[in-house]
């Protein structure tokens, strides 16, 4: 099968980085798989990943989407000439309008769609007019379907289980470490704030350190944030510099708070490929990573208490931490791994 994922975003954040990860599932699975896009970034991207870049299209958003519309159909309709794609698969609705134009009415190949966003937020007749779609939430799988779209379906996100693995031969250390793993934003905050009241929750008898793992314009209010905190001898900031896979497989628990621009967490899939257990948000996009207990707990987003008492029973647990962190490696490998993903998708396509 040979099938192109486009995308219009410039850099590899959200659903263009889940793109890049979708067709590398892909092609993990067997199957042909490209990118097209705009702005030097994307090509160069999938150059370093090695995944080959079907062509430039300007693209853009707002005004300018309309005004390079023209030019933009021509060249799909160029690039579907040269490469005779089966399936163009889309992230956002500028992308469905232009894949639907250059071509949809002469049915060169299927759209499909993923929705990262809320589907019922969008005109019913826009989802309604892809091949299938591809969900990061049950929730939207839900909708959609009741929206008459029989082909919804919800599939697990990838990640490269061979990049991310679980530390090797490492002691377990006398202060266990608990994590957070996401952009530092000033306008928006991804799970930072939450994590320093967890904190401010846990035991005075338990012995833990705090890392916050990313990076980001944000790191200014949270340094000041951790310097105002009662437990700020005992967290730190730490911004990976090429070392990433080995930053998130040092922590013993994870919290994931908040969901990414693509609607689910790229991180939580990393951290269980790293053998790291999870205490989820009850969020659509997260709860998703909690159907197995042994690796993964779902807890009511506001509730700090209760994240803090889970937290502090399985930093206690020190028997139970190799457990944990082999049943956290083996759902990454089952469900999460790109081979999986790449044959999900396929199936999807051919449904």
């Amino acid at each position: 099968m040979r099938i192109l994922h486009l995308v219009s975003g410039r850099t590899f954040t959200g659903p263009a980085a889940a793109a890049l990860s979708d067709a590398l599932a892909l092609r993990a699975a067997g199957h042909e798989a490209w990118l097209g896009g705009r702005g030097e970034h994307i090509e160069d991207g999938c150059r370093a990943a090695g995944l080959p870049f079907a062509g430039t299209l300007k693209l853009g958003r707002g005004p300018k989407r309309l005004v390079n519309l023209p030019a933009d159909v021509r060249r799909l309709r160029e690039l579907q000439k040269e490469f005779g794609f089966d399936v163009v698969h889309v992230h956002r609705s500028d992308e469905q309008l232009l894949a639907h134009l250059a071509l949809g009415w002469k049915k060169l190949s299927k759209i499909v769609r993923t929705w990262h966003r809320d589907p019922r937020k969008a005109p019913a007749a826009l989802a309604r007019r892809c091949a299938a779609a591809c969900c990061v939430t049950l929730e939207h799988e839900a909708a959609l379907r009741k929206l008459g779209v029989a082909r919804a379906r919800f599939i697990p996100p990838g990640v490269d289980t061979d990049s991310f693995r679980p530390a090797s031969g490492a002691e377990p250390p006398s202060e266990q470490i608990l994590g957070l793993v996401g952009r530092w934003k000033s306008k928006e905050d991804r799970g930072q704030r939450a994590f320093l009241e967890v904190a401010r929750a846990l035991p005075d008898d338990l012995a833990w350190h705090g890392r916050l793992v990313g990076r980001g314009e944000g790191r200014t209010e949270l340094e000041a944030a951790i310097a105002s905190h009662p437990a700020r001898a005992r967290m730190e900031l730490l911004e990976p510099k090429g070392d990433y896979a080995a930053r998130l497989a040092a922590l013993d628990v994870a919290l994931v708070l908040a969901t990414g621009s693509d609607g689910s967490s790229r991180a939580a899939a990393e951290l269980l490929a790293c053998g790291v257990p999870l205490l989820l948000a009850d969020v659509a996009g997260l709860r998703e990573f909690g159907e197995d207990t042994a690796c993964a707990r779902v807890l009511p987003g506001a509730d700090f208490a209760a994240f803090a008492k889970a937290a502090a029973e399985w930093l206690r647990d020190a028997p139970g931490r190799e457990k944990r962190r082999a049943a956290a490696r083996k759902r990454a490998e089952n469900e999460h791994a790109l081979a999986v993903r790449g044959a999900r998708l396929a199936e999807l396509y051919s449904s």
